[in-house]
């Protein structure tokens, strides 16, 4: 596919994101996607700005996936994550893959269940935007927590950005799992026993989470009444939480409003290099 020019075009490049923006087309072959700018030219061993994205392209000019270039993380379509989000990521992965992974959590104060060992085959990450402001959250999590049919994913942790860093909105474990639902609401459930589970819903708010309203079931502390249910004003400020006691049927027919949306994260293990 690559030219006699090859040699002489890559002398031309330089290795760093380029602020530039290049019109052209994608092109595929039986080794991989390579960009051909209008002017005939094609970006060799260097970064290029592509619709507003940053994708790498090595040094026969095929962009690179699924990969660290220097401390930059490329997704499985080649786009730049923000060096923000790739940090995070790559803290996870040594983590996962360290002889010590305790002592390694401890020092770098990282989630559980995205740091033990079998995380790094289980977990990944993925990037949306949930509140719409044109920032892509990171969220972290296992696809392989649920079976694979019931469409179900935990989330066990979220980011935004704010200036460049990496701010948490979102922190979970295996009996406090967030979930992805239809219009960006995230679902949290929390468990202590069978008697007792909690789900929440909530939308992301800025840099924060807003909790939208939320149920609760105790079979404990009320075995006669057991479903209950709150809104945002009937916690807000410490108020009364869950103060309306509701039939099973109204509690459940609530909650299934929210439809689950399976995430089929970007595995740790996806990315090459790491082992």
């Amino acid at each position: 596919m690559k030219k006699a020019a090859l040699i002489a075009l890559s002398a031309l490049m330089t290795v760093g994101i380029s602020a530039a923006a290049f019109a052209g087309t994608w092109q595929v072959d039986n080794r991989g996607w390579w960009y051909l700018n209008d002017n005939g030219t094609w970006p060799v061993n260097t970064w290029q700005t592509i619709n507003g994205k940053n994708y790498y392209f090595d040094t026969d000019g095929y962009m690179a996936e699924s990969q660290y270039i220097g401390g930059t993380l490329v997704n499985i379509t080649g786009e730049a994550l923000p060096a923000a989000y790739g940090s995070i990521i790559r803290e996870y992965i040594d983590c996962s893959l360290s002889q010590d992974p305790d002592t390694y959590r401890e020092n770098h104060v990282l989630n559980y269940e995205l740091s033990r060992p079998a995380a790094y085959q289980n977990c990944g990450y993925w990037l949306m935007d949930l509140d719409g402001d044109g920032v892509e959250e990171l969220l972290l999590g296992e696809d392989a927590y649920y079976d694979a049919d019931s469409g179900w994913n935990a989330i066990y942790a979220g980011y935004t950005l704010a200036d460049g860093q990496a701010v948490q909105f979102l922190d979970g474990w295996a009996r406090n799992r967030y979930s992805l639902c239809e219009g960006n609401y995230l679902m949290n459930e929390a468990s202590s026993g069978a008697s007792n589970t909690v789900v929440n819903i909530y939308r992301l708010d800025g840099k924060a989470l807003r909790l939208m309203e939320g149920f609760h079931y105790d079979s404990w502390e009320n075995p006669e009444q057991p479903w209950h249910y709150g809104t945002a004003a009937d916690m807000a400020d410490g108020g009364i939480r869950y103060p309306w006691a509701v039939t099973q049927a109204q509690w459940e027919e609530a909650i299934a409003k929210y439809k689950v949306i399976p995430i089929h994260y970007n595995r740790f293990s996806s990315i090459m290099g790491m082992q």
